[in-house]
Formats: C-alpha cells, sequence, structure tokens
C-alpha cells in the first residue's frame, strides 16, 4: 500500500503563513521607536489641521499626491488612537504584512 500523498495546498499555506508571521514580526520589531518622516509629518499636519473630512479633501487632498484614503486613515485612526509615531505607523505596517499574504 502506498503512503498517503500530502496535499500541497495546505503545505503552500504553512508556508505563505510562515512567511506572512515573518513579515509581520519584522515590520513590528520597533515600530515606534523612530521618528517620523517629513511624509508623515505633512500628511499628520494635514489631518490635524483639518476640522472636517470635507475640509481635508477639499482643501488638503486635493493638492496632494498621495490616495485620499491615505488622509481619510489618518484623520480618523488618529482620532481613536492618538498621534504617536507608534500609532501613526500601526496601520500601514499591518497592511504592510497583509499585503505579503495576499502576495502569495
Amino acid at each position: 500500500m502506498l503512503p498517503p500523498v500530502p496535499d500541497p495546498g495546505k503545505s503552500f499555506l504553512y508556508l505563505l503563513g510562515g512567511i506572512t508571521l515573518f513579515a509581520v514580526v519584522v515590520r513590528f520589531i520597533g515600530l515606534g521607536s523612530e521618528s517620523m518622516t517629513a511624509d508623515e509629518l505633512d500628511t499628520l499636519f494635514r489631518v490635524q489641521h483639518s476640522g472636517s473630512t470635507g475640509f481635508l479633501l477639499d482643501y488638503w487632498v486635493r493638492h496632494d499626491g498621495h490616495p485620499p484614503f491615505t488622509h481619510l486613515l489618518v484623520y480618523f485612526w488618529t482620532k481613536i488612537f492618538g498621534i504617536s509615531e507608534l500609532a501613526v505607523r500601526f496601520p500601514f505596517a499591518l497592511m504592510g504584512a497583509g499585503a505579503v499574504w495576499f502576495a502569495g
């Protein structure tokens, strides 16, 4: 009798899960320990000096090359979690690690 053949799909998912977990660890080590870049500070400035999402989109986003989602995400995220380096960078690190899973 022949031994059972391992399912290649399951092996692939385990490997992809391990690589994604590694990406999460690498992205989150020291996430809030370095100072913000000029790009992060600019986005944070625009978000903090907007009274509403309408003003943010109409005045700031129209003159910027970044997608509107970036400003909206930072606007709502900082209202909930604050403006520390860790808080501002967390969603982007999480999406970067998630992109590893979807790239597989």
